[in-house]
């Protein structure tokens, strides 16, 4: 069997054995080498003929012109798109080129517009869609206030930083219930007012420091307020205390309700004492600012 497979195996020039056939095998592979001849290759290609490789570059530069011009822009203007747009308001010449000098030295910022006063604020608002506008409180006799309600009404999604050199309290108050995203002051840090820029952009709040203790201090006093127990008054007390307010001495008091004038001294010290008041006209003050008493005029 050995001897066999080994007369079957083809070699150069050695003859079959008599009266065999060629494997069938043998016969299929010589058909396809056949048919699939190899042939010569040229002697130069793309990259060795230097006429070949002009014209391949012809190609390539006739595909590039084809190609719409519209998918190039946009292309180039969906990078811009990523920048952070800034309008900066502001009616100091000097104040708007700081501003714009420290923000546009970042890759991720661009300053689209300036204004200096309130006039056409809403259709600049609404032809250069900024994403943030840096604000002051003051432009001439303009308030700010005016402009941010602007801004509001002509730019619901646009982010607003006010931008000034008032500290006081009540701007301050003022600005975050008009729902401003940010309070900086003038001169700032560099920093800070690029980084306030960007988190008020990615929806957040920039407040600086020495603002934001004043309005933690605003909403302390207001939550202390809110807590303050409520103040309740006898049928009594309350008949005493309205008296009171009609300007009744005690003994008038005590004629009118059938009491004692010692009673009515001790009607009106306790409610001198709920009312943390010193004397009885504070205690009446007091009384009508929470609306437990109603004041006639004249009183």
């Amino acid at each position: 069997m050995r001897g066999t497979a080994s007369a079957l195996v083809a070699r150069p020039g050695k003859v079959w054995p008599t009266g065999r056939r060629r494997p069938k095998l043998w016969q299929d592979m010589r058909r396809t080498c056949t048919l699939f001849a190899f042939r010569d290759r040229p002697a130069t290609s793309a990259g060795t003929d230097p006429q070949r490789r002009q014209e391949g570059g012809r190609r390539a530069h006739r595909r590039r012109a084809a190609a719409p011009k519209g998918n190039r822009d946009r292309t180039v203007s969906s990078k811009s798109d990523q920048k952070i747009r800034i309008l900066i308001v502001d009616d100091h010449p000097v104040v708007r080129y700081g501003v714009r000098h420290i923000l546009e030295s970042e890759s991720d910022i661009s300053v689209v517009g300036e204004a200096e006063s309130v006039d056409r604020i809403a259709e600049v608002l609404v032809e250069l869609a900024p994403d943030v506008v840096l604000l002051d409180l003051e432009l001439g006799d303009t308030s700010g206030v005016e402009v941010l309600d602007q801004v509001r009404e002509a730019g619901p999604d646009t982010r607003v930083i006010v931008y000034t050199s008032h500290d006081e309290e009540s701007y301050v108050i003022g600005a975050a219930e008009l729902g401003v995203d940010g309070y900086l002051l003038k001169g700032s840090p560099r920093e800070e007012i690029i980084g306030a820029v960007r988190d008020v952009h990615a929806g957040g709040t920039a407040i600086e420091s020495s603002v934001a203790a004043k309005l933690m201090r605003h909403l302390r006093r207001r939550s202390e307020k809110d807590r303050e127990p409520v103040i309740t008054f006898s049928r009594r007390e309350k008949q005493v205390l309205q008296l009171l307010a009609a300007g009744k001495t005690n003994r008038d008091i005590g004629k009118a309700l059938f009491i004692s004038e010692s009673t009515v001294k001790f009607h009106v010290h306790a409610i001198l004492s709920k009312l943390d008041a010193t004397n009885r006209t504070e205690a009446v003050l007091i009384a009508a600012q929470h609306g437990l008493i109603t004041i006639a005029p004249g009183t």
